[in-house]
Formats: C-alpha cells, sequence, structure tokens
C-alpha cells in the first residue's frame, strides 16, 4: 500500500478506537499518522491527528499532553476553533501560572476576533463565538488587568442570537457576568442581564440561581 493510503489506515483505526475509549491505542495510532503526514507534507492532515490527539489526552486526564497538540494544531492550521480548544485547556490546567495565562489570552482572544468576523454568521461561528469569549472573560476576570466586559458582551450577543441551535448547559452565568460588570455604571442594562439570567436558569430548573439573578434584577431596579 503507498504511504497515503496507509496514513488513511491509520486515521480511521485510531478514531475507531478512540470511539471505544481505549486510548492507549488510539494515541499510538495517531501519532502515527502525525509522523506519517509530515513525511507526505500535508500540514491539514498533521494538524487533524493532533487535533485527535488534543481530544484523546484530555479525556484520558493528561491535559499537558493535551495543550501541546492543540497549540500545535492552532499553529499548524490557525483554525478559530483550535485556538478555542489550546486555550479552554490551558484554563483547565491545575494551575495557571501568569504565562500561562497569557498563552490562553492570546488564544481565546484569536479564536473570538475569528468567530466573530464571520459574515453572515452561521450556529457554528456563533457557538464558537459563545464558547470562546466566554472562556476567554473568566480568564480575565482571573488575571484582573483587563476588564471582561467585551468578551462575555460577544458571548453574551452570540448566545442571544436565533442562529444558535441548542442552549448551552450554565447558558445563565454569562448574563449574569455582564450584570455584574454592569450594575454600577449601567442598571437599566445591568438589569435586563439579570432578567436574562433567570429566565435562562428558569429553563434549566436552576432554582437559587434563578432567584439569585431575580433578587439582583429587584436590587437595580431600587437603585
Amino acid at each position: 500500500a503507498t504511504t497515503l493510503q496507509r496514513l488513511t489506515t491509520i486515521e480511521v483505526q485510531s478514531d475507531a478506537l478512540a470511539g471505544l475509549r481505549t486510548f492507549s491505542p488510539a494515541i499510538e495510532r495517531a501519532l502515527e499518522a502525525v509522523a506519517l503526514a509530515r513525511e507526505l507534507s500535508l500540514p491539514d492532515r498533521e494538524a487533524s491527528a493532533h487535533t485527535s490527539l488534543g481530544h484523546m489526552f484530555r479525556f484520558s486526564g493528561s491535559p499537558d499532553k493535551a495543550l501541546s497538540h492543540f497549540t500545535f494544531a492552532a499553529r499548524c492550521y490557525t483554525a478559530a476553533s483550535m485556538h478555542t480548544l489550546a486555550g479552554q485547556t490551558y484554563i483547565t490546567m491545575a494551575s495557571l501560572s501568569s504565562e500561562d495565562q497569557a498563552s490562553a489570552l492570546m488564544h481565546l482572544s484569536s479564536s473570538l476576533a475569528a468567530f466573530s468576523s464571520e459574515k453572515p454568521p452561521t450556529s457554528s461561528s456563533l457557538a464558537g463565538q459563545y464558547h470562546a469569549g466566554r472562556s476567554l472573560g473568566f480568564v480575565q476576570k482571573k488575571m484582573k488587568k483587563t476588564s471582561p466586559l467585551t468578551a462575555f458582551e460577544a458571548a453574551l450577543s452570540a448566545l442571544t442570537h436565533g442562529l444558535m441551535a441548542t442552549a448551552p448547559e450554565d447558558a445563565g452565568r454569562v448574563p449574569f457576568e455582564v450584570g455584574l460588570l454592569l450594575e454600577t455604571s449601567s442598571p437599566e442594562r445591568a438589569k435586563k442581564c439579570f432578567k436574562q439570567a433567570e429566565a435562562m436558569y428558569d429553563r434549566e430548573g436552576k432554582v437559587s440561581l434563578s432567584r439569585m439573578a431575580a433578587e439582583k434584577a429587584q436590587q437595580c431596579s431600587a437603585a
């Protein structure tokens, strides 16, 4: 068989093994795929193998290894979703050093810019904008250097856009965070965000969170 046929066979085997959650042999095959794709000068296939490795290492509890593969894939073909995955993997690592925070910011900012600029927006670009904006907002909030408002507002804008097919889990958290950031400077806008958070938490059956959002909205009315 030609090297290209071997590469295709290995990719199929790796995907099948990963689907069965037998990660060790799946990872071995994917590493072979990386080497073959590099040998054949096929950057997209190489990046795809790195992406698979990133997912497998993430699911099998090795975020540091996952990170190196997602970062490589992001560099390899600068796909916006790869930057989101790299940024989110930095966030899931046990302790986020200031260097890691800076790298997470870089990846998530690239991702958010790419997804937000897609015109007209699609359901997948809006989902990407939501996840990148939400993750970026939380990193900025943790760092306390830059206001996370712009990032959270981008996530909220995607979330409330009609095209976004399914509401992600814990969707109420984003309007709630925007409300917290606006309650002093713009209580009217904050109240609207807390109301959105209340409705989203209601839909998810999160009673205590819904009540908390309703109380915050009431405080804004009294302000």
